[in-house]
């Protein structure tokens, strides 16, 4: 089976997170694996039967680590650049947020209570094209000037080089990420579009964004001029993401508003997590993306300003996927949610211990909804059926898996992405839950 030029892209996108949910004794052991794995994805035979044989690297992959003084290293961001004549298609995979990032999630991911002018970011953009977050603002800027390969070349530069001695013509230049990338891929596909001159002087070449999964990255005006973009031709737009995924659902106010009741219609046998702690929760997303000042006081009476951010998604060319609930992972919850709530003191078991298994219920589904719903295929279980991968590239995401487990970095420490998330997030460990668990879990549903 030979992947459409979708599944190829989408399919570089996901490879691009390859040093996430792992420790590095330095930068450079991170980078010197990041190049060896991709290397051996490129040339592996089960992949070039499915994306193709001719890939050439372009620039990277280069990991970036904004703090590398410490006792080990993360990424923190991490893009490459490819090129297949046969296809005469360019992808630039950016990578999602690592779990593990603490200045992913604070820097790049919720710092979105500031925006700033596009134009700002943006030397060729025009003066009335909108305000993206500050958080998108920091990756952008992060993957245009701090990136650089052995010969301090930022993607942009060894882009044009490329393109130059190649004497390459009519190309697709498709950038792509999910989740934080699904934010930053519009941008920076955005960001090339504008300012051609800097790699593309013959004006050749066709700007694609493919992002998934993403947040919107800034308000209306952007959304607006983004979208006239789009209409007019200018740049290629296919963003997908899954109707049970939380992420897209921010940073705009109406989607925000709708994340405690996601999974109403299918999260059984649990309750439906819709209980106080959701809404709070929706509250203080909304309340940052909003950045709501404090009250300020007119003639003695405290009032709100009427400005606050607008996000705004963008539209045109966003598809929705039809996501499938898990009921394995729903499992795994109620396991975890009533081992936990039994171990709490008696009355706070009677008043909390159902909003705690919701909470853990909601989570681990939300982290299954966010990630392997899209590119892994799961076989059928005992409370689910078979799911195909929402992008269609479990073929590409297994055989990917099976390089990265057959060379593992050699100094390096591997944490499992989902628990790394739960565990951020609510201060619970429910990454001991086995498949042992599950099947005594499965015999005591059927007797």
């Amino acid at each position: 089976m030979t992947y459409n030029q979708q599944q190829v892209i989408y399919s570089f996108s996901i490879a691009a997170n390859a040093a996430g949910s792992k420790k590095f004794s330095n930068l450079q052991a991170m980078q010197d694996w990041a190049l060896s794995i991709e290397e051996k994805i490129l040339t592996d035979s089960t992949i070039q039967g499915l994306i193709g044989s001719d890939w050439a690297t372009v620039w990277g992959p280069i990991v970036y680590a904004k703090n590398t003084s410490g006792a080990s290293v993360i990424a923190d961001n991490a893009m490459g650049c490819y090129y297949s004549p046969s296809q005469n298609l360019f992808i630039i995979p950016i990578a999602a947020t690592n779990p593990i990032s603490s200045y992913d999630w604070m820097s790049e991911d919720f710092a979105v209570h500031t925006q700033v002018e596009w134009s700002s970011v943006s030397p060729g953009a025009p003066a009335n094209s909108g305000k993206i977050s500050g958080a998108t603002q920091t990756g952008i800027l992060t993957l245009l000037n701090l990136l650089k390969d052995n010969n301090g070349n930022t993607l942009i530069q060894a882009l044009s080089s490329y393109i130059s001695s190649n004497n390459i013509k009519g190309a697709k230049v498709a950038v792509a990420g999910h989740s934080l990338a699904g934010a930053l891929s519009p941008c920076f596909a955005l960001y090339l579009y504008e300012n051609r001159s800097q790699w593309d002087p013959s004006n050749s070449q066709h700007m694609a964004a493919y992002p998934t999964a993403g947040p919107t990255p800034g308000d209306s005006d952007f959304a607006s001029y983004y979208q006239g973009l789009i209409t007019a031709n200018g740049i290629e737009y296919a963003s997908l993401y899954n109707s049970l995924d939380v992420v897209p659902l921010a940073w705009q106010s109406t989607d925000i508003e709708t994340i405690p009741n996601i999974y109403d219609a299918s999260n059984k046998p649990v309750d439906t997590p819709n209980d106080e702690f959701m809404g709070i929760l929706a509250s203080v997303l909304a309340i940052n993306a909003m950045a709501l000042p404090p009250a300020i006081s007119v003639l003695g009476t405290q009032v709100l300003p009427t400005s606050v951010n607008n996000y705004t998604q963008i539209s045109t060319g966003r598809s929705k996927l039809s996501g499938t609930f898990n009921g394995t992972t729903q499992t795994k919850a109620m396991l975890a949610g009533s081992a936990i709530a039994n171990a709490l003191p008696p009355k706070l078991q009677t008043n909390y211990g159902k909003s705690l298994t919701n909470l853990i219920a909601f989570a681990l589904q939300a982290a299954y909804q966010h990630t392997f719903a899209y590119y892994q295929d799961i076989p059928k279980g005992w409370f689910n059926p078979a799911y195909t991968s929402l992008l269609n590239i479990g073929a590409f995401y297994k055989e990917y898996q099976n390089l990265l487990v057959a060379n593992p970095p050699s100094q390096s420490e591997a944490i499992n992405q989902t628990s790394a998330v739960i565990h951020k997030f609510t201060g619970l460990n429910v990454g001991n839950i086995d498949e042992e668990a599950l099947s005594r879990a499965a015999e005591q549903a059927q007797s």
